[in-house]
């Protein structure tokens, strides 16, 4: 799965919150990618970009819906974060 999330302007994202219903069909990798138009920098070459942080995620983790601190310098001035799961991530194999 893929999210893509697009700020008006400069955000600072400090945590996320990963929760469901069913623990044991909730994705184990989440990779985040900041300010990025879009997740493949060119699209004939389909190069990828810079993973900002990758999240392990176990199933206490998203059944609880535990509060997950992101790296304070990787997400200080946030325009845009795309969000890949282990379930169809389309940056790299998780």
């Amino acid at each position: 799965m893929l999210t893509a999330e697009q700020f008006n302007q400069a955000v600072r994202v400090r945590s996320l919150v990963i929760q469901s219903s069913d623990p044991a069909r909730a994705p184990k990798t989440i990779k985040l990618v900041a300010n990025n138009r879009s997740v493949f920098e060119d699209v004939e070459s389909a190069d990828e970009p810079q993973v900002a942080q990758v999240l392990e995620l176990s199933e206490e983790d998203v059944a609880q819906g535990k509060l997950i601190q992101l790296r304070f310098v990787r997400f200080q001035k946030v325009n845009s974060l795309h969000v890949c799961s282990s379930l169809s991530c389309a940056l790299s194999p998780c």
